[in-house]
């Protein structure tokens, strides 16, 4: 009777492979554990500017690049216009009422604001 011996062998050649594929659990050259080199991203957030009687609320708004901005625009009519010819403003919102109109910053920079309808109407947002 002949016994066999490939079965330990093939057991063997399975437990290299899974070894070798297994992840590593020791750094690495490239891998750092240090978090100050690991700079976090600024949360992107959505934040709301409110026409309250003639006036942007609030005046001045800082967000991050990517943010979203809600122009909560309720009891008169008004428009949004950004100022002309600001590389990377958003579209204008034409006259509207009783609406919220969003508008995303997608670069950074300072973008004034303003309601042609009501005069002194203005705002700005700055975008980091």
């Amino acid at each position: 009777m002949q016994t066999l011996r490939r079965p330990p062998l093939l057991l063997a050649l399975f437990c290299a492979a899974l070894a070798a594929c297994s992840k590593s659990e020791s750094p690495t050259a490239n891998s750092t554990s240090d978090p100050a080199s690991n700079p976090t991203t600024p949360a992107v957030t959505t934040f709301d500017v409110y026409t309250p009687g003639n006036t942007f609320s609030p005046f001045s708004l800082r967000v991050t690049r990517g943010s979203t901005v809600r122009f909560n625009i309720y009891g008169e009519n008004h428009n949004v216009i950004f100022g002309r010819g600001t590389y990377g403003a958003p579209t204008d919102i034409n006259v509207v009422k009783d609406v919220v109109v969003s508008r995303q910053f997608s670069t950074t920079g300072s973008f004034s604001y303003s309601c042609t309808v009501h005069p002194g109407m203005t705002g700005e947002i700055v975008v980091m």
